[in-house]
């Protein structure tokens, strides 16, 4: 997985968010131990310690809480991106002269601050190295830059080489059903086409 950006003046009050909850529970902490006549810990102990409760927070959150349902339905106030995580399967077309669409498996592994963009088809399989998810537009676009890879069968019609490909969300309200868009490949490549895949889980 990659860093993604999505979304930069929300991120920040994600962070601060956070940073304020750490602030109270390390306050809340200190006070149940004084209830308790616990007022001075071992030299050893960092508990409670805001920087421990902070990252426990932002795991929890990066990895659970953003792409929770309650969450997402009002993603565009709380600041995180569509849940685009699973399994995407439909069609690409391309422009090397032959008017056919080809199945192919999109696998998207997401994070709150991470993302994984794999595409896979019988002739080769692709993976992201950047991506950007813009929410600024009435259909969420997700453009990201991969690098194909020609399966062993294929090596002596394809090479290797880098595209970029962007994809709008349709019915993303909570849970996005379909991604379409399109790609193209760099210079060496010099191909483009159509993308349209289904999320099935």
């Amino acid at each position: 997985m990659h860093p993604y950006s999505h979304s930069p003046r929300s991120k920040a009050g994600i962070y601060l968010i956070l940073a304020t909850f750490s602030i109270l529970a390390a306050e809340l902490i200190l006070h149940v131990l004084a209830q308790n006549g616990v007022t001075s810990l071992p030299w050893w102990s960092s508990v409670p310690s805001f920087t421990t409760i902070y990252w426990g927070l932002y795991t929890i959150f990066n990895r659970y809480i953003w792409k929770t349902k309650y969450v997402q339905a009002y993603r565009s106030y709380v600041g995180v991106p569509p849940n685009v995580e699973g399994c995407w399967q439909g069609t690409v077309s391309s422009s090397n002269g032959k008017d056919e669409k080809y199945q192919i498996e999109i696998n998207v592994e997401q994070r709150w601050n991470e993302i994984s963009i794999s595409l896979r088809s019988n002739s080769s399989k692709s993976q992201s190295l950047t991506a950007h998810v813009d929410t600024s537009h009435p259909e969420t676009l997700i453009t990201y830059t991969y690098i194909n890879t020609p399966r062993k069968d294929n090596v002596d019609t394809m090479t290797s080489h880098k595209g970029t490909a962007q994809l709008s969300l349709r019915n993303h309200r909570i849970r996005p059903d379909t991604l379409q868009g399109g790609y193209f490949n760099d210079n060496q490549r010099r191909t483009f086409g159509e993308i349209d895949v289904v999320r099935r889980y």
